[in-house]
């Protein structure tokens, strides 16, 4: 049986896959309500889900629309992650790594050799 500590984690992810869902990415984000809806979860329980989550940057809220998206901390993340994973794609020939954007490092390192 889940802890009460396993199940508040399930939440939080389930919350965030919700706000990077198709709806939730066209419509800039989505309100508690509909987030309850969509996962079966009470408001409350979706409420405390996102303050959670908004203290450490993985979502936002915008005060006017009263909606939550995926946060800065989410995508910071994500790039951290998969530069190392883009890397080892690149170095087993799978070609992904062409797509890949050049870091800042790079770009400054490539400035200064040609300077």
């Amino acid at each position: 049986m889940p802890t009460d500590r396993e199940t508040s984690i399930r939440r939080g992810i389930e919350v965030l896959l919700s706000l990077g869902s198709d709806e939730a990415l066209k419509d800039g984000g989505m309100g508690v309500t509909r987030i309850s809806e969509m996962l079966g979860r009470e408001k409350s329980q979706v409420s405390r889900a996102l303050k959670a989550l908004a203290e450490y940057g993985l979502v936002e809220r915008n005060r006017d629309a009263l909606t939550y998206r995926l946060g800065w901390r989410i995508y910071a993340l994500a790039q951290l992650a998969g530069e190392p994973r883009l890397s080892r794609r690149r170095d087993r020939g799978c070609g992904a790594s062409r797509s890949r954007p050049r870091s800042a490092h790079t770009s400054r390192s490539s400035r200064a050799s040609t300077s």
